[in-house]
């Protein structure tokens, strides 16, 4: 008997980041063990059937080298394109909403605007926003120097809450984006959700604002310097909540 003898396949293709799925080899002269050189992460082979199974974690294009074995020796290899596409799948909580450079225009992703509110949250929550700034439909990177979002219940009165400042950058060029945590204090809303009273739901709509630094060279100057823009005023629906604290023992 010879050496084992894979059967053609040249390509692994249209599968998405996360999606599971199974391929099987299949050689001629009986083989005994099998090997793949390459795999996306997320992927592996089951060295005794050749079985090549799992879900990608990242989309790409790789080429894998697949080789089989049995006691006269070892295939030649075989180089297979797997193909992986990107998904809309996020592994996190954070709520996306994007800025819009030109207009200031705060929207859901895709330019998306709410009839009611873009943003909903509870007394006590915490909002977990992952912001981006578009040019056209293109995620801007930025040199952001400080990134916070503010809340009223009317424009002209006093704050009710703001973010310190505080974020954080996840991504490059035109997958940037960065992450604040906003605190709906309750001690702070809870003043104002009294004069909303319900049957069924106590709520009110707020004026939300979102307030950026970005690090810029000015002509003539030779340092940077912060340069601060707001965003439009913007709707967040604020609710009463009825459970208890989660993080309490």
């Amino acid at each position: 008997m010879a050496a084992p003898v894979i059967d053609t396949t040249t390509s692994i293709l249209a599968y998405r980041r996360g999606e599971f799925f199974i391929y099987q080899p299949a050689a001629t002269n009986t083989p005994t063990s099998w090997a793949a050189v390459g795999l996306p992460a997320g992927l592996a082979i089951n060295g005794t059937t050749g079985r090549i199974s799992g879900a990608a974690t990242e989309a790409g294009v790789y080429v894998v080298t697949l080789t089989a074995t049995n006691g006269d020796g070892t295939s030649a290899p075989l180089f297979l394109a797997v193909g992986i596409e990107t998904s809309e799948y996020n592994a996190d909580a954070f709520v996306e909403v994007d800025v819009n450079l030109l207009t200031g225009a705060v929207s859901l992703p895709g330019g998306n605007f709410s009839a009611t509110a873009v943003l909903f949250g509870k007394k006590g929550d915490w909002l977990m926003l992952s912001v981006g700034f578009r040019k056209g439909n293109v995620l801007q990177d930025l040199e952001i120097s400080a990134l916070s979002y503010a809340l009223k219940e009317y424009d002209p009165e006093q704050l009710l809450v703001q973010s310190d400042g505080d974020f954080e950058k996840v991504g490059s060029y035109e997958s940037t984006r960065y992450r604040i945590l906003v605190h709906l204090d309750p001690d702070a809303l809870a003043g104002v959700l009294s004069n909303y009273e319900g049957d069924k739901a106590t709520n009110f709509a707020g004026v939300s604002e979102l307030r950026w630094g970005v690090l810029h060279t000015l002509p003539g100057d030779e340092d940077p310097t912060v340069l601060e823009r707001s965003s439009q005023n913007f709707t967040t629906e604020i609710f009463r909540d009825q459970t208890p604290d989660l993080t309490e023992d």
